[in-house]
């Protein structure tokens, strides 16, 4: 079995861009709970770890690109300055990682099958 922890073959894992809701970008895109942020953020720098992007929670997971920029923590300086910062995109991790599951497609009409059938 394959590790999908961001740590993995020897690098840690950072999203090269921060994502199109990344939790640092101005607003809410993420319509969190105010406060949650700053609590997630406070969590991992007392803890000395870093937040997961949301992106790749559901496969190989990959550092938010927006934490790394704003909180450049102990371990992830310590990890960049010994080269073992790997930047990626949703593209260049494994599919399991860049296809987050959808929800299931809505059926129209009353039998039950897709519209059109």
């Amino acid at each position: 079995m394959k590790k999908r922890a961001p740590f993995r073959e020897g690098k840690v894992h950072i999203m090269a861009q921060r994502c199109p809701t990344c939790i640092f970008r101005p607003g809410n895109l993420m319509d969190l709970e105010p406060g949650r942020v700053a609590d997630m953020v406070r969590e991992a720098k007392r803890r000395d770890s870093a937040i997961i992007c949301h992106e790749t929670l559901g496969g190989y997971k990959a550092l938010c690109r927006g934490f790394f920029d704003k909180h450049y923590t102990t371990p992830l300086q310590i990890a960049d300055r010994l080269g073992y910062i790997e930047f990626v995109s949703n593209t260049s991790l494994p599919a399991a990682a860049a296809s987050r599951p959808r929800p299931p497609r809505r059926r129209r009409g009353g039998s039950g099958s897709p519209a059109g059938s």
